[in-house]
């Protein structure tokens, strides 16, 4: 029995061994691992300011020479769209109004859609009714407001004659046409 209590003892030394063997590899990697790695600090502050989304129609100014107003421009109660009231009573007639859309708010604005209402089917084939920027550029899907701009637009609608003419579309066209149109804009 003495051989076998040596063959354990043995046994158990080479076990203490290989797990001191173990054990002092884990710390050899771990030390390594620790020099060879890198930690970055950073410190600094940053300021986190309130964000407000006003985008409306800051001012309408009717251009001169525009007499055909049975109900001059007004803004909704938003400020998001401009409703008025015309009579196009002979061909060429010309209404033309300018109104400024003001970026009021923090967040940079973006073009989705320009909406032009009120016209028939019928009308839309006399009356040419558009809608651009000031300069006469159009206006865009993508165009970009920044926060705190301003830009002008111009809405004309003139009375064109188109041969041959139906006498039945013109009758619709000498009563009061009701007009509307909107810029809409999203956040960029």
């Amino acid at each position: 029995m003495v051989e076998s209590e040596k063959q354990e003892t043995k046994k158990k030394s080479k076990r203490k061994y290989y797990l001191l063997l173990i054990i002092l590899l884990l710390l050899i990697i771990s030390v390594g691992y620790s020099l060879v790695s890198s930690n970055i600090l950073i410190n600094g502050t940053t300021n986190i300011r309130r964000s407000e989304w006003n985008v409306h129609f800051s001012s309408i100014n009717v251009t001169s020479g525009s007499e055909l107003t049975v109900i001059p421009p007004t803004l909704n109660d938003k400020g998001t769209i401009i409703n008025f009231s015309i009579n196009l009573d002979k061909v060429d007639d010309v209404y033309e109004l300018v109104a400024e859309v003001y970026n009021e708010g923090t967040i940079d604005a973006k073009v989705t859609s320009c909406t032009k209402l009120g016209l028939s089917q019928e009308q839309e084939q006399y009356v040419n009714y558009s809608i651009t920027y000031l300069d006469g550029s159009a206006i865009n899907e993508g165009d970009i407001l920044r926060a705190g701009d301003k830009v002008k637009v111009k809405v004309r609608v003139n009375y064109i004659q188109l041969l041959p003419i139906n006498e039945a579309d013109l009758t619709d066209l000498y009563e009061t046409v009701n007009l509307a149109f909107r810029v809409d804009y999203i956040q960029n």
